[in-house]
């Protein structure tokens, strides 16, 4: 299981050399999200922790049997994820920022994996967090889970306020075609 575990960090380890990598050279920044979204992510990750420094058995409690089988699905899933994110950071390209922004000449992107999810980036980053904390099958692994949906809808819904007010007509008519994470649910 160590194989394993090493196998992990290699993914996101490249995955996160990539995202360094791809953040130079972007355009320049013309508009913020106001930074209430960043306290209530933080917010949620102390009260999370917290509750888990408080409540540890309930967070090492099992929900999968014991198996190796999960840490080869949750390598898979992780790297489709990581790949997807990937691919949508590429297809995205300068127009990209860690924070919800609008960049100068901004463009409205809905090709590649965008035709498929609004947030591609956070899709991906959704499924690879999903998939590195299966092999674990512990309630806090699915806490951590929930936390991650949580927070990114939560800065997904900065974003789009940004994005609806630069595309007043091409934003909203993209949002309806096309889901926000998850294709034809949600």
């Amino acid at each position: 299981m160590r194989e394993v575990t090493y196998l992990f960090a290699a993914l996101w380890g490249g995955w996160l050399l990539f995202w360094l990598i791809s953040a130079r050279g972007n355009k320049r920044t013309v508009t913020r999200a106001i930074p209430l979204w960043r306290f209530i992510v933080l917010a949620a990750v102390l009260v999370g922790w917290l509750g888990w420094r408080r409540f540890p058995e309930y967070f090492e409690q099992r929900l999968l049997p014991p198996a190796a089988a999960w840490g080869y699905i949750g390598l898979v899933l992780t790297a489709c994820g990581l790949g997807f994110t990937i691919w949508a950071r590429r297809v995205l390209g300068t127009n990209w920022s860690a924070m919800p922004t609008i960049k100068k000449d901004h463009e409205l992107i809905q090709r590649g994996p965008y035709r498929f999810v609004r947030h591609p980036i956070y899709t991906g980053l959704l499924l690879a967090v999903f998939g590195s904390c299966l092999p674990q099958g512990r309630v806090g692994s699915l806490f951590v889970v929930g936390m991650a949906a949580v927070l990114l809808t939560v800065k997904l819904k900065a974003e789009e306020a940004l994005l609806v007010r630069e595309f007043p007509d091409a934003y909203p008519q993209y949002r309806r075609r096309v889901k926000a994470l998850v294709p034809f649910l949600y």
